[in-house]
């Protein structure tokens, strides 16, 4: 609601304004994020391993990989160290996978 005239530019701004777009830009980022995240677990392969427990990866994420009891409980950890490695990426400036390139 607050409100303030610039004199020399009559340009009108608000706060609230501002701070409503800014909510918008981090919901819609925040919806995109999490369909990156289900398209790429679309790709996810988990296979039961010799010692019982459940080893996931997903294909063309280096590094990206999980080890459960049970297939569920790992593929839930993959999507969370994939989380943890995209964000680690954009930290980086490093751009992760493109969504073309896993169909």
């Amino acid at each position: 609601m607050w409100r303030r005239q610039a004199a020399s530019s009559g340009v009108l701004y608000s706060v609230n304004h501002l701070h409503n777009s800014l909510r918008a830009a981090v919901i819609r980022d925040t919806i995109m994020f999490a369909e990156y995240l289900d398209k790429a677990m679309r790709h996810a392969q988990i296979e039961q391993i010799e010692d019982g427990s459940y080893f996931g990866s997903i294909p063309g994420f280096q590094g990206v990989w999980s080890n459960a009891a049970d297939e569920e409980a790992s593929r839930q950890e993959l999507r969370e160290v994939l989380e943890g490695w995209i964000l680690l990426q954009i930290a980086d400036h490093t751009p992760p996978p493109t969504m073309q390139s896993f169909g």
